[in-house]
């Protein structure tokens, strides 16, 4: 991943070289929301840094469990015409796969969530995997949430990772706890939250940094509104956790 940041700052086709050992041919990358194969992955990629100077800044964090790995990382944002630099963070997660002399390489790949850009993500798909992408996502929109107190059989883990510490299995619980107080609305999410963070806790979200009271604010419009339906998977690794859902 080191090599992978060091290669995408020096531009598109040392990013691409480097891809042959990061990236198998059957390899697919969630973008946005929207899944590509390989090459149509790196075809948009090339049209953004074509639009837009992406630098990756320093890693913030790095969890490695099972065959998973989630990273979260500094981007600087550049509009060559204007010159205007916007600083953020983002986060990726992967799922790897061992081939024994030529290492680990990526199976599936997760970078970003349905933004104002998923149309435009669409324009690289073919015609049928633009319907089945769009069934995907009508399927989410159609989830219908069991009615239970067993957090666990609410939200299933679609790819369960190893989580062998008490620690862990309390993180686990609070994550489906939030997941939860999240889908009751805004009234039920408030009062989880005073559980949830701790008094100095500060969050960052799309580049901006809150305190809890802050976090509250921002996120009144959509709790409640926007369901959480399904967790792909929850990596835990000493007392950080990530949950790609």
């Amino acid at each position: 991943m080191l090599n992978g940041f060091n290669r995408w700052n020096m531009g598109y086709d040392a990013w691409e070289h480097w891809g042959c050992s990061l990236y198998h041919t059957d390899s697919i990358y969630n973008v946005n929301g929207v899944r590509m194969t390989l090459g149509e992955y790196q075809q948009s990629q090339n049209v953004a840094l074509k639009k837009m100077d992406i630098q990756m800044g320093s890693f913030n964090n790095m969890i490695l469990v099972d065959d998973w790995m989630a990273i979260q990382y500094d981007i600087i944002t550049t509009n060559p015409e204007t010159g205007e630099a916007k600083p953020g963070t983002t986060m990726e997660f992967a799922r790897f796969g061992d081939y024994g002399e030529l290492g680990a390489k990526v199976d599936e790949g997760w970078g970003g969530s349905r933004n104002e850009n998923y149309a435009g993500m669409l324009n690289f798909l073919t015609k049928d995997e633009r319907a089945a992408q769009e069934a995907f996502m009508q399927g989410l929109i159609d989830t219908v949430l069991p009615v239970t107190d067993d957090l666990e059989a609410k939200y299933p883990v679609a790819y369960p990772t190893t989580i062998d510490t008490e620690l862990g299995k309390q993180m686990k619980a609070a994550i489906l706890k939030d997941f939860d107080a999240w889908n009751s609305g805004c009234e039920a999410w408030s009062a989880w939250a005073e559980e949830f963070y701790t008094g100095n806790v500060m969050y960052d979200y799309r580049g901006m940094r809150y305190d809890l009271n802050g976090l509250k604010a921002a996120m009144q419009d959509m709790v409640g509104h926007e369901q959480r339906v399904r967790i792909n998977n929850i990596l835990i690794n000493a007392a950080c956790a990530c949950c790609p859902a």
